[in-house]
């Protein structure tokens, strides 16, 4: 009974904060995403940019999104996020 609970326990806590990995290609993308912030940018011209396919990209803002570092809907980077996690974050 005391497994149980102890496996419910951390389902839920997972359910609370999921972890994300960033992966190094997800750094790469959203700080070219910041240098074309004043430019109207679409995911194949982003992708090609970088040799990397435009799914990759896609993938790689999504994971960001996730942790938070950048907003998809707007399609803006959180800059102050992103500062702290290259300052601290980065290893």
């Amino acid at each position: 009974m005391l497994i149980f609970a102890i496996r419910e326990c951390r389902i839920k806590e997972s359910e609370r904060s999921p972890k994300v990995m960033l992966k190094p290609q997800d750094i790469v993308a959203i700080l070219k995403v910041h240098t074309w912030q004043n430019s109207d940018w679409i995911y194949s011209t982003l992708a090609q940019s970088l040799d990397m396919s435009a799914s990759e990209v896609h993938a790689a803002l999504s994971r960001c999104e996730a942790a938070g570092l950048y907003n998809g809907e707007n399609r803006k980077i959180v800059k102050q996020a992103l500062l702290e996690f290259l300052v601290h974050g980065l290893r």
